[in-house]
C-alpha cells in the first residue's frame, strides 16, 4: 500500500493571508514535525485540489506558482514551479502533473499569477483559497535506476 502525504493550506493561515491588486504571494510555515523522517528523499507533488473566490465577477483564472523545486518541467517565465490554475468563484480544476520536488519542505510559497495583467497582479481581492497537495514518495535507489535507464547517451 503506498502512503502520500497530503498538505491543505488556506489562505487564512498562511503568514499574510491578502490577495488583492497590490500583494500575490502567501507563505505557510509546515512543522517539520509532520512529515516522518523514515520517508525517502526522493518525492513528488501535485496539487490536487485548489478553490476561491474573488470580490466581484471578473472571473479570473489565476496561475498558481510555488518556491518548491521541480526536476522535471521547465518554465518559460523562468519564475517559480508552476503548480496549476485557480479558477475563482468555479469548481476547482484537477491538475495532474506529478513534479519531482524535495521531500518534506517546511515552507511553501505560493504566488497567484493574473496571466492576463502586465503585472500579474489580480484584479479583485480574493478570499477563502484552500490549497491541497499530494506529496509521493518513491524508493531512491529503484527511481534512480529508472532514471539511468531514460539517459540517451550522444557522441560528440
Amino acid at each position: 500500500m503506498e502512503v502520500k502525504d497530503y498538505v491543505v493550506l488556506r489562505q487564512v493561515d498562511a503568514q499574510n493571508s491578502t490577495i488583492d491588486a497590490t500583494r500575490n504571494s502567501l507563505i505557510w510555515h509546515i512543522p517539520a514535525s509532520y512529515y516522518s523522517n523514515q520517508r525517502s528523499t526522493s518525492c513528488s507533488v501535485s496539487l490536487i485540489d485548489a478553490f476561491g473566490q474573488d470580490t466581484n465577477t471578473t472571473d479570473e483564472v489565476l496561475s498558481i506558482r510555488a518556491n518548491l523545486t521541480a526536476t522535471n518541467q521547465y518554465n518559460s517565465a523562468n519564475s517559480n514551479t508552476y503548480l496549476g490554475k485557480l479558477p475563482l468563484g468555479k469548481p476547482s480544476i484537477n491538475n495532474t502533473m506529478k513534479l519531482m520536488t524535495s521531500a518534506r519542505p517546511t515552507q511553501i510559497e505560493f504566488k497567484l499569477i493574473n496571466e492576463t495583467q502586465a503585472d500579474g497582479l489580480p484584479v479583485a481581492a480574493i478570499t477563502g483559497c484552500v490549497f491541497v497537495l499530494e506529496f509521493c514518495y518513491y524508493n531512491s535507489e529503484d527511481t534512480a535506476d529508472y532514471l539511468v535507464k531514460q539517459y540517451t547517451p550522444t557522441i560528440v
